[in-house]
């Protein structure tokens, strides 16, 4: 049992890492689209 928990921790880890990775990426977008919006 304690396999398949660690196994199933070491694939969350990276995933954690994406969706954070992913969640900045959206909020730059969002920055600059703000950005570009109030330069109009």
């Amino acid at each position: 049992m304690d396999v398949v928990k660690n196994y199933i921790i070491s694939l969350l880890c990276p995933l954690f890492y994406v969706l954070n990775f992913v969640d900045m990426l959206l909020k730059k977008t969002i920055s600059v689209v703000d950005f570009i919006a109030a330069a109009e």
